[in-house]
């Protein structure tokens, strides 16, 4: 009865270290697959069809810092639409909040072409974000937030919006 019991505790204990095995070559193999200055950072939220964009962007915004600790830390949000947009918003947040009240602008482009939304929504999403900014702006708490806070608070509301609205017009898988 104990051996037994040692069998399939070990046993247990194998299977357990190859799936682990597994899955550990898997994001190895998918993070073997990224280009780091053309799939990460901040060069492939604004240019995610141009991958010269996304290099030269890159290494201009920020000298690669942004695509490199994306790429070392969390890899799966280098090929993921809502871990890009994530990004994006969070590393842009003051742009993106100022072409949000403006209704247009190159961030709230380089956002909308990564979820690849239709063209004929993208002012209706803008619409619906603006609205949900105002009211996030004017909370009391909002001046309490740090900015990861508030591009949090502003990315779900993108996210929101797209899954209530829109996730027939775009892509967020």
């Amino acid at each position: 009865m104990k051996n037994s019991l040692k069998i399939t505790a070990s046993s247990l204990l194998l299977s357990a270290s190859v799936f682990s095995f597994a899955a550990d070559e898997q994001a190895n193999s998918e993070q073997a697959n990224l280009n780091l200055f053309s799939d990460c950072g901040i060069g492939a939220a604004l240019f995610p069809d141009s991958r010269v964009g996304a290099v030269s962007s890159n290494i201009i915004w920020d000298a690669g810092t942004t695509a490199t600790s994306t790429f070392i830390s969390t890899p799966e949000s280098c090929v993921n639409r809502s871990a890009k947009v994530a990004v994006l918003v969070n590393d842009t947040y003051d742009n993106i909040v100022e072409e949000t009240a403006y209704g247009s602008g190159k961030h709230l482009t380089a956002m909308m072409d990564i979820m690849e939304c239709d063209s004929d929504i993208r002012d209706n999403l803008v619409s619906k974000v603006r609205n949900d900014l105002s009211i996030q702006i004017t909370n009391s708490n909002y001046d309490i937030k740090s900015k990861s806070e508030q591009a949090e608070d502003l990315y779900k509301s993108i996210i929101v919006n797209v899954n209530n609205n829109f996730s027939n017009q775009c892509n967020l898988s």
